[in-house]
């Protein structure tokens, strides 16, 4: 053989060979974002290995970072680190409070940004990193389960991750042909079912909403609807859209409740969360009433990291006049549970946290979340079925649910996911960077 030849083909082996180790890494990269141990609070392995890693990622791939939202998220995510470390060292937070605060932002960033290096530019990437977080998953609650995962192993164990999974099915197997999402809609409407069915309201009502919005998106009346820019008319009508399908889930779902499809637990959770004057979702995160006072008693400065304030948790006894139908001793209980001002919320948690600046980064997350989600539904990429449900639950997320834990990892894969849909070229499997606005 000529030996040019032959040095070619093994230089074709060798970056053979680099690639296939390149996916396992990535493989085993997803599996570990998957369990964690205990350090300043929970850090997950893929954290730390992304910590330790992201030096060299930067500088070997320096130009990956020039995205205008990658940038943004670096200017809002040090505004929220200093503005927590400034309000921490006026609040006089223990050391072990300030410690794990600064570096749940810490870590989170450093897992966004390694992680959006290492995949926005490569669509097999993302897939096979999810993959990797979906079978560390599945094993997850074998080997690490959750403190509710007894109680309920749907919802806090398997739902997410089938889910997801599911997600991950319909992705790899459309290919460019969008009607073949049509054979994907009584998959979805039975996996919702089954999470309602299971106590996971959420994840149903995601799932649900999904398949919806992912048969919807086909449509002329969405294609010209989602052509033009956004503008606030349209921001508007979404807001109104989504709560009107919400409220649509909401009452199918208690009719279905009351009738005791669901079991009796259900229905009797459902009746209580759902008998005060604001119905099911403030009644089913009460924090709110805590967290509203905090908020507005200080807006500018937060309270520090895991800000304590036990009068804040008192606010809960006005559940009592609004008509829900917790009873005295459940509201006492959660009372006196902890010390520290509620916050089932991304938003309210680090606008208590860490002030002003806290709440404006996730503001300026949801405003990326509406650009991505426009973008695809406009140009139906493969990332577009994934965004639609990633928006849904980071919407939820950051009204709803605190942040921290492994819900760092799981915002910096949403991140990525949400920047590549917002750069993908229609028609190719390429992604291309371009300024976006």
């Amino acid at each position: 053989m000529n030996p040019s030849i032959n040095g070619l083909v093994n230089l074709q082996r060798i970056g053979y060979t680099q690639t296939n180790v390149f996916k396992i890494g990535l493989f085993l990269l997803g599996i570990s974002s998957m369990f964690y141990i205990n350090v300043i609070g929970q850090l997950y392995i893929s954290e730390i290995i992304f910590a330790f890693i992201f030096p060299i990622l930067l500088a070997r791939s320096r130009n990956s970072l020039k995205n205008v939202w990658a940038n943004r998220i670096l200017v809002f995510g040090y505004l929220w680190l200093l503005s927590q470390i400034i309000t921490d060292l006026i609040r006089g937070s223990s050391l072990v409070d300030l410690a794990r605060g600064w570096a749940s932002i810490i870590f989170f960033l450093l897992s966004f940004f390694s992680l959006y290096i290492l995949l926005a530019r490569d669509l097999s990437r993302i897939k096979i990193y999810i993959f990797g977080v979906c079978i560390g998953g599945l094993f997850k609650p074998f080997l690490q389960p959750g403190s509710y995962f007894e109680s309920e192993p749907w919802k806090f164990g398997f739902g997410p991750i089938l889910t997801l999974l599911a997600l991950l099915v319909i992705v790899s197997s459309q290919k460019g042909n969008i009607q073949k999402l049509n054979w994907w809609f009584f998959p979805l409407i039975c996996l919702s079912g089954l999470s309602f069915y299971l106590n996971a309201r959420s994840i149903g009502a995601f799932t649900f909403l999904t398949a919806i919005l992912m048969i919807l998106s086909k449509t002329k009346l969405a294609t010209r609807f989602f052509k033009k820019s956004i503008r606030p008319g349209k921001v508007i009508f979404l807001v109104l859209l989504f709560i009107g399908l919400l409220f649509g889930v909401i009452k199918t779902y208690g009719l279905v409740v009351e009738k005791g499809w669901f079991g009796e637990t259900a229905r009797i959770k459902y009746e209580i969360q759902s008998s005060g004057v604001f119905g099911l979702i403030i009644g089913g995160r009460i924090e709110i009433f805590g967290s509203l006072p905090a908020i507005i008693n200080s807006p500018i400065i937060g309270y520090g990291s895991w800000a304590k304030d036990p009068q804040y948790r008192l606010y809960y006894y006005k559940l009592l006049n609004m008509g829900y139908n917790f009873s005295f001793d459940q509201l006492k209980y959660d009372i006196g549970d902890s010390d520290l001002i509620p916050a089932h919320s991304h938003l309210f948690q680090n606008w208590i946290w860490a002030g002003l600046l806290g709440a404006a980064f996730w503001v300026m997350i949801s405003w990326l979340i509406l650009k991505s989600l426009f973008s695809s539904i406009r140009t139906l990429n493969p990332l577009f079925v994934l965004v639609i449900y990633f928006a849904l639950l980071s919407g939820w997320d950051i009204l709803f649910s605190p942040f921290g834990s492994s819900m760092r990892l799981d915002w910096a894969l949403r991140l990525v996911v949400f920047i590549t849909a917002l750069t993908y070229q229609k028609r190719t499997d390429k992604i291309v960077s371009f300024k976006t606005t």
